[in-house]
This record gives structure tokens, C-alpha cells and sequence, in this order.
């Protein structure tokens, strides 16, 4: 198998393009027995898509190595998507890494490793579909799609990547309206029309550098996670916003609030709406209507370092019955 790395050098705090070339070169000079390898640069969005599709077409058996942040996997992604002789995975020099954390908190370095990457565990995992658009981690409606429009506009700012980006766009949206008016099919099953903050569909577990909507998610289940939140008020808004950044907002909403947040596994979930929406996909917004978003199971090949397999095996179950308890009935 040949190994493509794609650099994304306007990820992250600062151009990392040749510290992975060194990495890379040091690694396959140390491993011949680990096959060619070939890096590729991106100049403009777009290209890591248009690198990975002109490579995957060829039909040689390849593995993509998306050199940055989600935004960069998910371009990668799109581009060998539906293709059986590729797979992808990740070495994380972005500023959120958000998706990888799907896999477990404390993954990056793993990724980061090449020893124990290159020789990893190769697994079909899922992805999404919103109105047939193909993603990895998360969509969202409501108050997280106007979040991450006004997030896109402040990670351009100096010393504002990541989590801090996304904290000030909370703010910015917490003084507009935080109300929502949604009906919803799961699994062709209607729910009434109501008012909510947001809606997530779920396939990772993390979004927005390292904020936690999805703590019962597992990106190897067959299932999407949907989480509705009704809406609140502000000061209800502020008591909750923390544990929604630590994963433990099942617990503590109807603590803190009494407010019981709604959880389910499905298969398909339909966001119905008066008027066109804006959609978040992946960190991208756009306007759809009426948007149905479905579980592609198995949809990846993507690659996971020995270690990092090792211990999401060992966790699978334990996510399985934390999500039960706030199954939806």
C-alpha cells in the first residue's frame, strides 16, 4: 500500500509543513519495508479534495494521511469517498482535531506517532449524509449553525484558533434570539413541532475544539446520536453551557434547570421547518430545507494507531450503557 500525505500548511498555529516532511522522510527512510510514500502540499480550499480523488481514481491500493484539521480530513474524505482502494486517516496539526477525539481525549499523540500509525488498525467506520452531503463528525441546526457562521468570522482574528474562536461566538449568539420552531421524524416516527435552542445529529463526539454535545457517541455503531434541547431561558442558557462543553449536560440539566434533554439513536432524523434553515455540516453552513440526515454504516476505511484501537474496543460497551439510560422512550 502506498502512503499519501496531504499537508495542509495554513492549519494550526503555525505552517507545519516541514516538520511533517521531516517526520515523514525520517520515518520511511528508518521503515522501507512500509512501501512508498508521497507528500502533497495544498495551496487554495479545495485542493486536499481534488489531490485525493485524481490519487484514488488510479485504483492503487492507497492510504491518506490528512496533515491538519477537520477541515482538511473532511476534504480528503470527500475526495476518496466510494472509493474500496483507499484509506484515510489522520495526523492531527490542525487547531481543534476535533474528530480524532471520537477516538478518545488523549488520541492526538498516538496519531502523531508514526510507529504507530503507519503499521495501524484499519476499521469501517460510519459516516453522515444531510441531504445527501457526506460528512464525518457533526450536523446541527439552530443556535450551533449561527454559532459556527460567526465562529468562521472570529478564528481569523490573532490568538483566536480553536476553543477560543468558538466561546466568542457563543457570546455573539447568546444575545440574539435563542428560539427554534421544529417538528421532527426519527426514524419516520413524527415528534411535535416545538421551540428549541438546537438540534444535533451526531456521529463523533466532539465539536468546536473539544466542546462535547455527543458524550454516548460511537462512530462504529450504525447509528447517529440526536440530541434536541428545548429552549430556555438566558440565565437557564448560562447555567448549562458548561457542562455542555464537558459532555455531562445529560446529567446536570435537570439539576441545574430541570430541564430533561432528548436523546436518540436513529438511523434517519428529518428537521422540519417553516422556511429554509441554515445547516451546520462539519464546520460548513448552508441554507436547506426540511433537512434529512442519515447514518451511512461502515461508509470509511479509515486507519487508527494499535494503541488508540486497543482502548476504543474497550470503551465501546461502556458507551453503549451510558446512552441507555437517557434513551429517549
Amino acid at each position: 500500500m502506498k502512503h499519501i500525505f496531504i499537508i495542509n500548511p495554513a492549519a494550526g498555529k503555525k505552517n507545519a509543513t516541514a516538520t511533517v516532511k521531516k517526520m515523514v522522510e525520517d520515518y520511511f527512510s528508518a521503515h522501507p519495508e512500509q512501501g512508498e510514500y508521497e507528500i502533497l502540499v495544498t495551496g487554495a480550499p479545495g485542493d486536499a479534495t481534488k489531490f485525493a480523488r485524481k490519487y484514488a481514481e488510479s485504483g492503487e491500493e492507497l492510504c491518506f494521511y490528512s496533515c491538519g484539521g477537520d477541515g482538511t480530513t473532511v476534504e480528503v474524505f470527500n475526495g476518496i469517498l466510494g472509493h474500496e482502494n483507499c484509506v484515510l486517516t489522520s495526523l492531527p496539526t490542525g487547531s481543534g482535531n476535533d474528530f480524532i477525539k471520537a477516538f478518545g481525549l488523549d488520541s492526538a499523540a498516538a496519531f502523531l506517532n508514526l510507529s504507530d500509525l503507519v503499521p495501524g488498525v484499519v476499521q469501517k467506520i460510519d459516516h453522515l449524509k444531510t441531504n445527501g452531503v457526506a460528512s464525518l463528525n457533526i450536523t446541527t441546526a439552530g443556535f450551533d449553525a449561527a454559532v459556527c457562521v460567526a465562529m468562521n468570522r472570529y478564528r481569523r482574528l490573532p490568538l483566536m484558533a480553536g476553543k477560543g474562536s468558538y466561546i466568542l461566538a457563543v457570546a455573539d449568539r447568546f444575545f440574539h434570539s435563542l428560539k427554534n420552531r421544529y417538528a421532527f421524524e426519527v426514524d419516520g416516527e413524527p415528534v411535535s413541532e416545538d421551540d428549541y435552542i438546537f438540534a444535533v445529529a451526531a456521529n463523533g463526539r466532539f465539536y468546536g475544539g473539544s466542546f462535547h454535545p455527543a458524550p454516548f457517541a460511537d462512530i462504529t455503531d450504525g447509528y447517529l446520536d440526536f440530541i434536541t434541547i428545548p429552549v430556555v431561558s438566558r440565565p437557564q442558557f448560562l447555567k448549562i453551557v458548561g457542562s455542555y462543553g464537558k459532555g455531562t449536560h445529560f446529567e446536570e440539566a435537570p439539576k441545574k434547570i430541570h430541564l430533561d434533554l432528548t436523546f436518540r439513536r436513529a438511523k434517519k432524523v428529518r428537521i422540519l421547518a417553516p422556511e429554509p434553515i441554515p445547516v451546520n455540516i462539519d464546520g460548513e453552513v448552508t441554507m436547506m430545507e426540511n433537512p434529512t440526515i442519515e447514518i451511512v454504516p461502515g461508509g470509511v476505511k479509515f486507519k487508527l494507531p494499535c494503541s488508540v484501537w486497543e482502548k476504543y474496543v474497550s470503551r465501546r460497551a461502556l458507551l453503549e450503557e451510558e446512552g441507555n439510560k437517557y434513551q429517549a422512550k
